[in-house]
């Protein structure tokens, strides 16, 4: 299956700072849109606040591959 890496905004009701939260995975799913369901389940596990739906994390971008995340300059 392929790899993917997903880039994913926090939503407004779990950001301190919304627009400025993100959550970015690394995935393996058969497509595009599978990848982003999968770290969008991922993301809404890792968050302590049982009203998160994982479709509420919105998807930024998807990128085929694994790809570090370089951090902020």
């Amino acid at each position: 299956m392929p790899k993917f890496s997903v880039l994913l905004l926090y939503p407004d009701y779990l950001a301190n700072q919304y627009g400025e939260e993100t959550f970015f995975a690394h995935v393996v799913a058969d497509n595009k849109a599978a990848a982003i369901q999968v770290a969008q389940v991922i993301a809404e596990g890792g968050v302590a606040n049982d009203g998160a739906k994982p479709e509420d994390f919105l998807p930024l971008l998807v990128l085929a591959g694994h790809h570090d995340d370089l951090g902020v300059l």
